[in-house]
């Protein structure tokens, strides 16, 4: 049933964001993290990535990882790994840093996504044109800042902002119920001429 549910919901979203506007819109739009995720099935090291848009998500990247995604347009590289410097066999800041991109650290304080974390990724995202790679230790943790973050600052349904997470890797019950937290009617910002 939930299975269901998803494909259903992510396959309208894919026809209203890809079908709508002009072909530069629509350009545009393939560009921007809205549709369902992408799953990339083995990206130099990294199993499932998944993307949407300019927007990568994965688990723990390694520095091939790193030097591909770089030479591909990668921009900046955000760690939401609680521990940044735990052992991975390697510098993450000086590899992103010598690479040419820049790297963000928001750690994730489990199992909380926070709005303040989903205001930073937004100025990420705002400043950039380019990739973005953001992982944490698993899928989860980097779908769940994207689901709220469509919550948050773009105004989706959190049902379907869920459902968006789920085809990027979201399955930590944790993170899902810190996901249901958000609320467009309390977070979206709405902007009017005046």
């Amino acid at each position: 049933m939930v299975g269901r549910i998803c494909i259903v919901s992510a396959g309208a979203l894919a026809m209203i964001a890809g079908g709508c506007g002009t072909s530069s819109s629509a350009q545009r739009s393939q560009n921007q993290p809205y549709q369902p995720a992408e799953r990339i099935v083995q990206y130099d090291g990294v199993e499932g990535m998944y993307r949407s848009g300019n927007l990568f998500m994965s688990n723990q990247p390694n520095q091939d990882t790193l030097r591909r995604f770089a030479h591909s347009g990668g921009e900046v590289v955000i760690n939401m790994n609680q521990h940044e410097l735990q052992d991975i066999g390697f510098s993450e800041s000086q590899s992103v840093n010598a690479l040419g991109m820049r790297y963000v650290y928001m750690p994730l304080i489990q199992p909380d996504i926070t709005p303040a974390m989903v205001d930073k990724f937004d100025q990420v995202l705002q400043e950039t044109s380019g990739r973005v790679l953001v992982h944490g230790l698993e899928h989860s943790e980097a779908a769940a800042l994207w689901s709220a973050w469509l919550i948050q600052e773009k105004g989706f349904d959190p049902q379907l902002a869920l459902v968006l997470g789920g085809s990027a890797g979201l399955t930590s019950e944790p993170l899902v119920d810190s996901v249901r937290s958000f609320s467009p009617s309390t977070f979206a910002s709405v902007q009017t001429d005046q």
